[in-house]
């Protein structure tokens, strides 16, 4: 039991600390707000809702400031970590990408990224694992290239939140 307790002080810090780290302004404090209002629905939505409709509700388009201005990379690296700070995971590190991505995916796309999310699968041992996360400029957001590398895109869906249909990406068989 002391253990658990141990466990749990050490996220509790752990988190407060990256919550600092993430949030340096009010509108940082804004934005994480609204993050964790998705975060209460987005695990009864992808039930009840299809993943292409889910996407498409996701999807957010630039806002007129960030359409005009250049990108600022520093606040897309602080809207990806609160994305995965929503999601910190207090059992399983695989719990939540597909929630995390969607975060993630629909506050890129506010601030002029344009992210896209993607939704692999991977053999391992005989069974089959899926992931799911968010790319800018081609490249992983928040995650090693190396660990999403082992998955092959069965479904990448634009900015917009409209399904690509590029052969390469969503045909690749999946390996082991």
């Amino acid at each position: 039991m002391s253990g658990l307790i141990a466990r749990l002080g050490a996220l509790a810090r752990d988190g407060a600390r990256a919550t600092r780290e993430c949030v340096t302004s009010p509108a940082d404090a804004w934005l994480a707000a609204r993050m964790a209002a998705w975060a209460l629905v987005l695990p009864l939505l992808k039930r009840v809702v299809p993943l292409p409709r889910l996407v498409q509700l996701m999807a957010t388009p630039p806002k007129r400031a960030a359409r005009d201005a250049a990108r600022d990379l520093a606040r897309e690296r602080r809207i990806v970590a609160l994305s995965r700070l929503v999601y910190a995971p207090l059992v399983r590190a695989d719990i939540g990408c597909l929630q995390r991505s969607l975060l993630a995916y629909r506050y890129l796309g506010a601030a002029g990224a344009r992210p896209s999310l993607l939704v692999g699968m991977r053999r391992e041992a005989g069974e089959v694992h899926g992931h799911a996360w968010v790319t800018v400029d081609g490249e992983p957001a928040g995650e090693p290239a190396a660990w999403v590398g082992q998955f092959s895109p069965v479904l990448v869906f634009g900015s917009e939140g409209a399904r690509t249909s590029s052969a390469t990406t969503t045909n690749q068989p999946i390996t082991q």
